[in-house]
Parts: C-alpha cells; sequence; structure tokens
C-alpha cells in the first residue's frame, strides 16, 4: 500500500470514488448530440463532478483500527462523450500509470491494451478470460450475444 498523505488527520493507505448521478448527466447531454452506442462499443465519458461525501473506511473490514481508504462520492454534472488524440493520450497513460503501479512492466508508447492484445494472442488467456483485454471482452460480447 501506498501513503497518500492524511485527511483529517488519518494516514491514507487506497482512495476509491463512487459517481451518482451519472446517468442523469450523460442522458442530458446525449439529448444535444444523440447517438447509439453498440454491444462492446468502447466510448469516452469526459464529466464534471463534484464531491459531495468523503468519507474514511477500513482497507480491510477485519482490522478496523489498520490502513483506511478515502472514499469520496461525486455527484456527477455536465458530461459529453469526448474522442481525440489528447483524451487518447490522457487514459493511456493513466493506464500505463495503473499497470505499473501493479508491477507490470510497461514500455512506452505500447499501450495497456496492446499488451493484453499480444498476450491472448500467445494464448497467454487460455486458462480464463482476462479483465480488461479488448480480444476477451469481444468473446464475452459473442458469448452473451449467443453466437
Amino acid at each position: 500500500m501506498s501513503d497518500l498523505g492524511e485527511y483529517d488527520g488519518q494516514r491514507i493507505a487506497e482512495v476509491a470514488i463512487a459517481v451518482r448521478n451519472a446517468g442523469d448527466g450523460l442522458s442530458e447531454a446525449l439529448k444535444v448530440a444523440p447517438r447509439g452506442f453498440h454491444l462492446g462499443e468502447k466510448v469516452r465519458v469526459l464529466m464534471d463532478a463534484t464531491v459531495v461525501k468523503a468519507q474514511l473506511v477500513p482497507v480491510d473490514a477485519d482490522e478496523p483500527e489498520g490502513d483506511l481508504r478515502l472514499v469520496a462520492v461525486l455527484k456527477a454534472g455536465d458530461a459529453t462523450i469526448a474522442s481525440g488524440a489528447q483524451v487518447d493520450k490522457m487514459l493511456a497513460k493513466q493506464r500505463e500509470a495503473n499497470e505499473a503501479a501493479k508491477g507490470n512492466v510497461v514500455i512506452p508508447g505500447l499501450s495497456a491494451d496492446d499488451v493484453l492484445l499480444e498476450a491472448h494472442g500467445n494464448g497467454d488467456h487460455a486458462s480464463g478470460l482476462v479483465d480488461g483485454c479488448p480480444a476477451c471482452g469481444e468473446e464475452v460480447a459473442l458469448m452473451e450475444a449467443g453466437a
């Protein structure tokens, strides 16, 4: 666990968010520029949000005096479907940071999706579907569609 500093005098080991009102915000955005979505399609959502609640909870419920997680509840505001190179770059940078935090080797310029797709193609996912793998996701979508 990393030390993320303090909140209200308590040491924070993890953070988490919960987003409320997101459906309403996205519904309003889609009224302005309506479009259909397809099963398995990947979209990027850009959203304003306001922190409406923050609370500290134990990381491990069996150890209430142990590490703490700061959970922020966000109320979604305006939202839109986002696209473009800057959005792609920001998301790729976040994926790389997430992979590095898990201890995975990150090759600059090679996205996490590329790494997962290569592993999938090499048969590394033969023992089960891997969450986040685009090819595994396609397999799930096909199974759910009855194909």
